[in-house]
């Protein structure tokens, strides 16, 4: 007669493997998609335009992708959800029900690949969490933990992505109250192990066939007197962008709603308004995770980062879904060398400070973020960021105060 406790190991082991099982495969499904997405970009913005020699390019481009996009959602429904949608969702219900898989890849790739202002980090996480809803369902009568799968999965595609494994963790588990279903130190385990496994897979098809995020890391970060002094009024001037941004997001929700009956009109005007950016401003569109080299100091990058802001919740509100959190990172550095300019300071450490503090504002998770934004800075960094990151925590906790803001962060 098997005891209760070498079941209970032997059921820990099981799931573990489906853990690394799991992370491999999402492993995979991001090289896929990160490489389907810089094929997609090379081909429209590159060859293309190489044998079409017109300013209208953009224009034309972002028109025909708001048209494909359009007709997705009429067809399978407005996805990819964002990040926090997904998931209160998993952690509502244990499970992530979507359209199909292939037709949730293709609508997570066709906004990047036609300039969208948006990442690829929301797209995946509807991938992975419904690719592991639907293999939870075939163990669910073996296994009642299964309803973790999809966060597993979710924490795993962060990692992946960002490539980033405490991120990925403790992204879903900062926070929380309790376990969901396991104690603290078997947890981590099973977490970890998807992550590594998908981690590894995705870097090893990177470093064979290439592909992936490519993230601009800024190298040296100078920290003087007058960058102290100007600690709290940079932090400052993240909150406000991060209150801009839920705030340019609840206005565009309102304006349209009327029009959410008619996906492939607004998607189109939503093509219309970004390549006619496009046509004068190209760091508007695309995520800007290898833009951020081409930015220097200038008061210019207030007005760029102005319209970034506004690009971001366009696509989003009008079926143009994906991630924000590399966008909006590209924004805060954009307002961060404004302010710097007009300061006096180091760029650097109000880029820092300012991008930090809306990630904080918008994520909530201020250790999480704090690791995040090592993608971006120097190591050494840490103590600066850390302290970003609970600055804008508690700034966050402000917004409760202000009942008529309307709506809540993307």
């Amino acid at each position: 007669m098997i005891k209760p406790a070498e079941q209970d190991a032997r059921k820990t082991i099981l799931f573990i493997c489906i853990a690394i099982i799991l992370g491999a495969i999402a492993g995979g499904i991001v090289w896929l998609f990160l490489k389907a997405s810089e094929a997609g970009l090379f081909f429209l913005w590159e060859v293309l335009p190489s044998r079409f020699d017109t300013i209208y390019y953009p224009l034309i481009i972002c028109t025909v992708g708001g048209m494909i996009i359009g007709l997705m959602r009429r067809k399978f429904g407005n996805y990819p959800q964002n990040l926090e949608e997904v998931m209160e969702t998993v952690k509502a219900k244990g499970r992530y029900d979507s359209c199909r898989i292939y037709a949730l890849f293709l609508m997570a790739l066709f906004p990047i690949i036609f300039g969208g202002s948006i990442g690829p980090e929301a797209g995946m996480v509807c991938v992975i969490a419904a690719l592991c809803t639907w293999v939870g369902d075939r163990f669910k009568y073996s296994l009642k933990e299964t309803k973790e799968l999809a966060q597993i999965g979710i924490s795993a595609s962060l990692g992946i992505v960002f490539t980033a494994p405490l991120f990925g963790f403790l992204e879903q588990v900062e926070g929380e109250a309790k376990d969901l279903t396991f104690p603290g130190r078997t947890k981590v385990l099973i977490y970890f192990s998807a992550i590594l496994s998908g981690l590894g897979l995705y870097l090893l098809l990177s470093s064979f066939f290439g592909g992936g995020l490519h993230f601009d890391k800024f190298e040296v970060i100078n920290t003087g007197r007058i960058e102290i002094l100007w600690f709290v009024p940079l932090a400052l001037v993240g909150f406000f962008i991060a209150c801009s941004y839920n705030i340019i997001g609840a206005l565009l929700r309102i304006v349209t709603k009327p029009f959410q009956r008619f996906p492939v009109t607004l998607a189109v005007l939503a093509g219309i308004l970004l390549g006619i950016c496009g046509m004068f401003l190209p760091l508007i569109l695309f995520s800007g995770e290898t833009n951020i080299a081409y930015l220097t100091e200038g008061t210019s990058f207030l007005i760029i980062g102005l319209i970034k802001l506004i690009a971001i919740n366009l696509c989003l509100q009008t079926g143009w879904r994906g991630g924000n959190i590399i966008p909006l990172i590209f924004t805060s550095v954009c307002f961060a060398y404004g302010v710097s300019s007009f300061a006096g300071i180091n760029s650097v450490f109000a880029a820092a400070v300012v991008s930090t503090v809306v990630c904080a504002v918008i994520i909530r998770k201020p250790i999480a973020v704090a690791i995040l934004m090592l993608i971006f800075f120097p190591i050494k960094s840490i103590l600066l960021l850390t302290a970003a990151a609970i600055a804008g925590a508690y700034l966050r906790k402000l917004l409760d105060f202000i009942p008529q803001l309307p709506g809540k962060p993307i």
